[in-house]
C-alpha cells in the first residue's frame, strides 16, 4: 500500500470474488484508492459499475499474477500513473 499525501491506497488481488469485492468496496467506503486485480474480466467489469452506480469505482486491471511478466507489470504501473498521478 502506498501513502502519498495522506491518500491511501491498496491493491487488491482476487478483487472479482466475494471476498476481495467486498474489501474493494470497504476500502472505498472508507476514502482509499483502490486497484482492483483480478484474471476474471467480467467480475471486475460487475464489481466495476457496481461501486460507479454508487459513487466512486476502483481502477480495474484483469491480470492473471501467476502468468504475469514485466510487461504486464509495466502496463500496471502505467495504469496507476495515468489514474492517480503517482
Amino acid at each position: 500500500m502506498v501513502e502519498p499525501k495522506g491518500k491511501k491506497t491498496a491493491l487488491v488481488t482476487g478483487a472479482a470474488g466475494a471476498l476481495g469485492s467486498a474489501l474493494v468496496e470497504h476500502l472505498m467506503q472508507a476514502g482509499w484508492d483502490c486497484i482492483a486485480v483480478d484474471r476474471n474480466r467480467r467480475g471486475l467489469e460487475q464489481l466495476h459499475d457496481r461501486l460507479a452506480a454508487e459513487g466512486d469505482a476502483p481502477l480495474v486491471v484483469p491480470l492473471d499474477l501467476a502468468g504475469a511478466g514485466p510487461q504486464h507489470f509495466d502496463e500496471l504501473a502505467a495504469s496507476l500513473e495515468d489514474r492517480f498521478g503517482r
